[in-house]
């Protein structure tokens, strides 16, 4: 685990990793990175005021952290409540996911390739959807340069993305240079690709 996230074989898991108590982060006070497979932080989380000496007045909460990267990641999180009276406690876990974004990104450029030959799809992926499911992906084309995608997997009422396009009329290539040259010279245009949810 570093900033940039967690890291396996040289491939991202996890792009952010953040702990709640009560709505919010709490404190740092200390922490323990001897060993470079197990780490310990102590916390605090305070329900009053943060500054100072004052963040010690209200529902005080200390919380340690022990992560160990051994097999995968495994974290024990310990709450001790230091107040004579009991203290609701609602402990959250935020992941964010690089893995998802990554897909997302397949899933498009498999939609655009999709959409520039004119083929359509009832079974690619499986993608990511916005409920935090993996499912197959449907794509259905209704214009030119329009298609829809059953589930939708991106935030939002559609995507419109404007894109540029090289056409060479050409099938066949004599060598490498030769399609390097025509690429370079042939006239360049703009096209409004439009993806939909399925209609309900």
């Amino acid at each position: 685990m570093s900033p940039l996230g967690l890291y396996y074989h040289d491939t991202q898991y996890l792009s952010g990793y953040a702990l709640r108590v009560n709505g919010s982060r709490p404190i740092l006070l200390s922490r323990n990175t001897e060993q470079n497979y197990v780490a310990t932080f102590q916390l605090m989380h305070s329900e009053g005021a943060v500054l100072g000496t004052a963040r010690h007045a209200a529902d005080a909460l200390s919380i340690r952290r022990t992560r160990f990267l051994a097999d995968g990641l495994r974290e024990r999180i310990g709450v001790l409540n230091a107040n004579a009276h009991p203290v609701d406690v609602v402990v959250e876990l935020e992941f964010e996911a690089a893995w998802r974004n990554y897909m997302l990104l397949e899933t498009l450029d498999y939609a655009s390739l999709l959409t520039c030959f004119g083929f359509e799809s009832s079974g690619c992926g499986p993608v990511p959807t916005l409920e935090g499911q993996w499912e197959q992906l449907a794509i259905r084309r209704l214009g030119p340069w329009s298609v829809e995608l059953d589930p939708f997997p991106f935030v939002g009422a559609g995507l419109k993305l404007e894109i540029e396009c090289i056409h060479i009329e050409r099938a066949r290539f004599g060598s490498t240079e030769e399609l390097q040259a025509l690429f370079e010279s042939a006239p360049r245009d703009s096209r409004t690709t439009v993806y939909e949810p399925a209609k309900r």
